[in-house]
């Protein structure tokens, strides 16, 4: 097939992940450049078999589907890896090998998980083996929002505290 010069990203995109290909949305592959005639082209997806368990504040999460959350592997290219939701306990996936930040995302806040919409909850996390246990650690918050010293008015605000990702 005919390819116009230059360089390309290779990236790997699952549609339909099975028992042994990765679950990665866009992984980062290698980098080519097409500059003369190429003959062939092989590409490798290095991947591992990803386990490991949901815990909070040390302790299991709960197997609940009413005080949940979701997690997921991602990359600052862009990629992007569903783990499992917390009230599954544990989980199991291929990944491609790489960096990876850990976020959580409630999905329905009940008394334990926290309600933080998305929260990144590791950073530049190796994957190169298969065993990844994943720990969030909260702590309790409480106060009040004011409005120049003042309440807010009842009506036509929503207050909240946005932690950067």
């Amino acid at each position: 097939m005919p390819v116009l010069s230059g360089d390309y990203e290779i990236r790997y995109q699952t549609q339909t992940s099975g028992a042994t290909t990765p679950w990665n949305e866009w992984g980062f592959a290698g980098m080519l450049n097409i500059s003369g005639d190429v003959n062939e082209l092989d590409i490798n997806i290095e991947s591992v078999e990803l386990g490991g368990t949901f815990n909070h504040n040390g302790v299991p999460t709960k197997a609940t589907e009413y005080d949940d959350g979701n997690f997921y592997l991602e990359t600052v290219a862009g990629d992007r890896v569903f783990l499992e939701n917390s009230h599954n306990l544990a989980y199991e996936k291929h990944v491609m090998l790489g960096n990876y930040d850990i976020y959580c995302e409630v999905e329905i806040q009940g008394d334990t998980v926290p309600f933080n919409e998305r929260a990144r909850i590791g950073s530049n996390v190796s994957v190169a083996t298969g065993k990844l246990n994943i720990n969030m650690t909260s702590y309790p918050v409480s106060g009040s929002f004011t409005l120049n010293g003042g309440a807010f008015p009842v009506l036509g605000a929503t207050h909240r505290a946005n932690r950067p990702a």
